[in-house]
């Protein structure tokens, strides 16, 4: 045995962290995590595959109010998280995909009906969720196109705010986006607009659709362009998100959708999460946090073979244990953030993030399963360091955007109403509760607040149930279900926002 330690002692280190690093984890030369970091790997590094050509990371924006970072609250954009580089970039963290990804396409001609420019965050959606409620007929046509030599042609549009009770103004939202894209013109179709349609989805599940919850799906309407509008598809590829009005506010996605696998494992939050915290506390208690999750997961000799196993398969990786799991630990993030309790109220939170060592989903799930349980039958745990005790993945913790669809923040924080010259949806609209209106404050969950959409959504409900118990009872004349209806909030553009096209590069 002294032997084997003294071998291994004065081996060099193979690992990506030079010849310096000291490891932390000690184990002997015959150990299934030695044995699978034996071979030299056969396959490409995926880490370093998905880093090609993009760009480095920006360069710091904010300046710290102050030199004692201890006197100032947390600023994301100075967390050293956020202008990390491989393997935390952000910018491989599908999560944090912004649009005006890649270069500028041709713009479209001014005059047009004004919109933010941004680069906005867009939200990740599976392709299976983008179609999982459009009629059969619909979803049908849709793989049809998309195998033809024009892809191109079927775009989804996401509204703001999606869901059923969005959708009982199905008509009215897809008429005016429609009228919306068809007056932007391109130079190459001889600056002329192209004859877009833009199709509401036929529900699949129509009793869903009249259930009590006005933010559940359905969520894609359709974009249909011509065969030649490939100036308009690059351009709404690349702008991807629009508040134009209270009935023209989407995002665009390609009905391929986002097939990387997520980053995102656990919501963390607890009394000792401060919501003043300073920015030295949070960057500290992150610290503390990112530590005690992987002393948890390290000490599991199933993690530390399975580990080992993707680091060598999918990441080339050869050498010490120890580094293999520095490795992988390199991927962790702890997103700041806040979460909703099971009363609808806004609590301080971490969203543990880390980046998959595999592309293969059953590889994904077995080795998401380590970080999820702490014994097979339960689901929340605690996580204790340094006196301090967090809540671990609570059931009761919510942590989704009804807006964008984003699982990074709640209605309540979504950044795109806070951009300049928003005209579209916001959280008010969605029934959330306003604290402040300048400039605007939101907080609690969307639907507590009486608002234009929930309303129409409630009435057409209550209609439809009359006209279905009717039915069904044989006796009397099924009432007519509302449809159409006012616009919610109008379609005016407002003070302050320019009525010329985005600004060209």
């Amino acid at each position: 045995m002294a032997d084997a330690e003294t071998t291994h002692a004065t081996k060099r280190s193979r690992t990506d962290e030079g010849p310096q690093a000291q490891p932390s984890v000690r184990s002997s030369s015959a150990s299934p995590e030695r044995l699978a970091l034996r071979k030299t790997p056969d396959r490409q590094n995926l880490w370093e595959k998905g880093e090609q050509d993009l760009p480095e990371p920006p360069a710091p924006t904010v300046r710290a109010p102050s030199e004692d970072d201890d006197t100032f609250p947390y600023i994301k954009e100075l967390d050293p998280a956020y202008l990390a580089k491989k393997p935390l970039y952000r910018g491989v963290n599908p999560h944090f995909q912004m649009s005006h990804s890649g270069a500028q396409p041709p713009l479209p001609l001014p005059p047009h009906r004004p919109f933010p420019e941004g680069p906005f965050p867009v939200a990740p959606i599976h392709p299976g969720k983008l179609t999982s409620n459009l009629s059969l007929a619909q979803e049908k046509e849709i793989a049809r196109i998309r195998n033809t030599d024009f892809p191109h042609t079927v775009i989804a549009l996401v509204p703001h705010g999606a869901g059923k009770a969005i959708n009982a103004n199905a008509s009215k939202i897809a008429r005016d986006c429609q009228d919306f894209l068809r007056s932007l013109a391109f130079e190459a179709n001889d600056n002329k607009p192209y004859k877009v349609m833009v199709h509401p989805l036929g529900l699949r599940n129509k009793t869903g659709a009249n259930s009590n919850a006005p933010f559940g799906m359905p969520w894609t309407f359709i974009i249909q362009i011509p065969n030649n509008a490939l100036p308009l598809y690059d351009f709404l590829m690349w702008q991807r998100v629009f508040g134009v009005s209270k009935t023209v506010s989407f995002t665009a996605y390609d009905f391929e959708g986002t097939r990387d696998l997520s980053w995102i494992l656990f919501p963390i939050t607890g009394n000792v999460i401060e919501p003043e915290a300073t920015h030295m506390e949070v960057l500290e208690q992150k610290l503390i946090l990112t530590n005690a999750i992987c002393e948890a997961v390290e000490t599991n000799t199933v993690y530390r073979s399975y580990a080992a196993k993707l680091a060598y398969t999918n990441l080339k990786h050869t050498g010490d244990l120890a580094g293999t799991l520095r490795t992988i630990a390199g991927g962790f993030h702890l997103e700041r953030t806040e979460a909703e309790d099971a009363k609808g109220n806004l609590v301080p939170a971490y969203l543990f993030m880390a980046r998959p060592p595999t592309t293969l989903e059953r590889e994904y799930n077995d080795w998401k399963s380590f970080f999820l349980l702490s014994s097979p039958s339960q689901k929340r745990f605690s996580l204790s360091a340094h006196l301090q005790t967090f809540d671990v993945a609570a059931p009761s913790l919510r942590i989704w955007c009804e807006l964008c669809k984003s699982h990074l923040h709640c209605t309540a924080r979504c950044p795109l109403p806070t951009a300049d010259g928003w005209l579209g949806i916001n959280p008010r609209d969605l029934g959330v509760r306003a604290i402040s209106l300048n400039p605007p404050r939101y907080e609690g969950p969307p639907g507590i607040v009486p608002c234009a959409i929930i309303q129409k959504f409630r009435t057409s409900q209550a209609e439809t149930k009359q006209a279905e118990q009717a039915a069904a009872g044989g006796g009397g004349t099924p009432s007519k279900t509302r449809g159409g209806g006012r616009t919610v909030g109008g379609g005016h553009t407002g003070n302050g926002t320019r009525g010329r096209g985005p600004k060209r590069g």
